[in-house]
């Protein structure tokens, strides 16, 4: 009877332990469903996060084509079904929500600077921040970087100083500069801290494709730099453009420094635009530089395409 007692004792712990390995391989199973599942939906928020940036901008393309304008903004009355982008938009890289979850900004390549064309004294200008040392610095360092010889300017760097760095470049001795992260290699700015560095960034491109000095959408800092005036006047010139533009105008091209060769009061409808959408946990980031003036093979050219 005692042998009995411990057979089924032993076979129920058996089928005791049998069932405790399926119940830990069904929530093993579970688990990797829920991830699996969890996977999915990322996945398919990220695909529908792109699709709709990619929306929008067709639908910003549309907006711009079929927009009236002034010196500094896009005026379009006519929003498309859901796309409802606002009425008034401003060319200068500011923020619009079009919903809790999509964002847009476009910036106008006038009122930024061209690295394809450096201007070595506005770019060091804006970076160095009246620190005069740093200004000298990145000029000269700029300047030796896009000229064709090796003789090295008073406060600029050529081989021997990247060769000391022990970096794996060398200056470029070509006029132009390919992207802004070529710039971050040149003396002076590659000793920026990261928020001066992206302060100077929202200022710059690089295209084939320049463009005129737009005074009526340039902020104070950069007008300050550009006339060489105190920034506090440039923002008092500034809010002549809402009150008065004629007088705006009038006393810029009064100025000393002013120059209608590469500055003017127009834009180039060279755009930066920026979509950022969120679905979900997925978020994603649209920006393309197109440029809306019509050539004799096409209505509109997209310079740079960026979907991450």
């Amino acid at each position: 009877m005692l042998y009995t007692n411990s057979k089924n004792g032993f076979a129920l712990s058996i089928v005791m332990w049998i069932v405790a390995a399926l119940l830990l391989g069904i929530a093993l199973v579970l688990g990797f469903s829920k991830n699996s599942l969890t996977l999915t939906k990322g996945v398919q928020d990220k695909l529908a996060a792109r699709l709709e940036a990619q929306n929008y901008l067709a639908v910003v393309k549309y907006y711009v084509l079929t927009a009236n304008y002034n010196n500094f903004e896009l005026i379009n009355k006519s929003p498309i079904s859901k796309y409802k982008l606002p009425k008034k938009i401003v060319l200068n890289g500011r923020d619009y929500n079009l919903s809790k979850n999509v964002t847009l900004s476009m910036k106008d390549a006038s009122s930024m600077i061209n690295l394809f064309y450096p201007n070595a004294q506005m770019i060091a200008a804006l970076a160095s921040q009246g620190n005069a040392t740093l200004y000298y610095t990145i000029k000269d360092s700029i300047l030796d970087w896009t000229d064709a010889n090796s003789k090295v300017r008073l406060d600029g760097a050529e081989n021997n100083y990247y060769k000391q760095k022990n970096v794996l470049y060398r200056p470029r001795n070509y006029p132009t500069l390919q992207s802004i992260e070529e710039l971050r290699l040149i003396r002076g700015i590659n000793t920026l801290p990261p928020n001066r560095f992206n302060r100077l960034k929202k200022y710059l491109y690089s295209s084939q494709h320049g463009a005129t000095v737009d005074l009526a959408l340039i902020d104070a800092d950069y007008m300050s730099k550009l006339l060489h005036i105190d920034k506090a006047i440039a923002q008092k010139l500034i809010s002549y453009k809402y009150t008065n533009y004629t007088k705006f105008a009038r006393l810029i091209q009064h100025n000393h420094y002013y120059n209608y060769n590469f500055m003017g009061f127009a834009l180039s409808f060279n755009i930066l635009i920026k979509i950022k959408v969120k679905v979900g946990d997925a978020k994603v980031f649209l920006e393309a530089f197109v440029d809306f003036r019509k050539n004799k093979f096409r209505r509109i050219t997209t310079h740079l395409y960026k979907i991450y």
